[in-house]
């Protein structure tokens, strides 16, 4: 028992260290006496509960006690004390006391500091040892320098973040009392934050609010325009397939084959669906690769390999992946116009041809046969 028989009382410290678990307690209520968390701050309280966990082995509360050094709260200020109970405290197997320790060692050992923020990193998906380790990479300390790896790694703590939750859980509940337009900025700021499900969720909403505006003919409320509703969509799911979100690259696809938001290119159609195809193992993707390979559609015409994307998407998902078999598909320019028998008008949401195009009509098969597979899709 933590309090004192018939009371609402705590123990004394030095009365708790048999208590099952009692190191835990020691961390959290040195914590909460340190941080004034429901209770008046008492620093010399929070000395005695963390003194007792360092004497108990606790990671946590050898890591609180070092902050208490660093910062000189209620003891007196030595850096030196502190980096020895950082040290011990990743010892006890504290990941914040690993990286409050590689703190102290980064300015005269860098790549040693740089191996525990990633160890770190590693074992607990710590956020500042991923800020840390992004700051080395875009300043060359401690490890070679990348922008590229520092702009991935800051993406990852803003992924990573706390604050990401928030945003995802109002989106949400906005999203179902009706809320479409709160809703899309509370993803809107997730994605911009380098949430990957905000990314996808704001794809997703503005893909059914450009169905639902086209039908109703009103104007947006966000954004001015129509126009800019489709370019933002095609931005997004470009972004939600290149961090590997179900289906997002088979939707780039769709947007470059009808044209939204970008200008039609049936090469990037043709290499998205390929992507989609090969590294997601996407049977709609197989589908459509085999459709434009069969009637030359941003490819060169080529029957063999139509075949062999058409039995793979069989294979994966069956004989109603599309309507009709080899050879048997219907024309180019009802495909090409989103009509009903379109192989590429299979499925609402996500999914290929899923946003349907009755404009553009004066493109021919010729013309889109000639740009063969010259361009390369967005990945940028």
């Amino acid at each position: 028992m933590l309090f004192n028989l018939d009371t609402l009382t705590l123990k004394k410290p030095n009365e708790v260290k048999h208590v099952d678990n009692a190191k835990k307690v020691c961390g959290m209520l040195g914590s909460i006496y340190l941080n004034g968390l429901g209770v008046k701050q008492d620093l010399g309280l929070a000395k005695q509960w963390l003194n007792l966990g360092l004497e108990l082995k606790d990671g946590f509360s050898i890591n609180a006690l070092g902050q208490m050094y660093l910062d000189g709260l209620g003891v007196e200020q030595s850096t030196s004390t502190a980096k020895a109970l950082f040290k011990q405290a990743a010892f006890e197997g504290s990941t914040d006391g690993l990286v409050n320790y590689a703190l102290s060692l980064i300015d005269g050992s860098p790549t040693l500091a740089f191996e525990y923020f990633s160890k770190a990193k590693f074992f607990s998906s710590n956020i500042r040892a991923a800020y840390y380790m992004a700051d080395m990479y875009r300043d060359g300390i401690g490890t070679f320098k990348s922008c590229t790896s520092a702009a991935y790694g800051y993406g990852g703590v803003g992924y990573m973040g706390d604050w990401a939750g928030s945003l995802l859980k109002e989106g949400d509940k906005a999203y179902e009392r009706g809320a479409i337009e709160s809703a899309l900025l509370n993803y809107l700021i997730a994605a911009e934050i380098g949430m990957k499900v905000g990314i996808a969720d704001t794809a997703y909403l503005l893909e059914k609010q450009i169905k639902l505006l086209e039908e109703s003919g009103d104007e947006p409320l966000l954004f001015g325009n129509l126009k800019r509703y489709k370019k933002l969509l095609a931005v997004y799911y470009t972004r939600a397939a290149n961090m590997r979100v179900p289906d997002a690259r088979l939707k780039q696809g769709d947007m470059y084959y009808y044209g939204i938001g970008v200008d039609r290119d049936y090469g990037k159609a043709s290499s998205a669906y390929l992507l989609s195809a090969e590294n997601d193992g996407d049977a709609m993707g197989m589908y459509n690769i085999g459709y434009m390979y069969e009637f030359g559609i941003g490819v060169q015409r080529d029957y063999h390999l139509a075949k062999r994307w058409y039995d793979k998407s069989l294979e994966a998902y069956g004989e109603n992946v599309g309507r009709l078999p080899l050879f048997g598909a219907p024309s180019i320019e009802d495909t090409r116009l989103g009509g009903a028998n379109s192989p590429l008008v299979q499925k609402d949401g996500f999914g290929a041809g899923s946003l349907n195009r009755l404009d553009n009509k004066d493109d021919s098969s010729e013309k889109s046969s000639d740009k063969g597979n010259s361009n390369s899709v967005q990945t940028d």
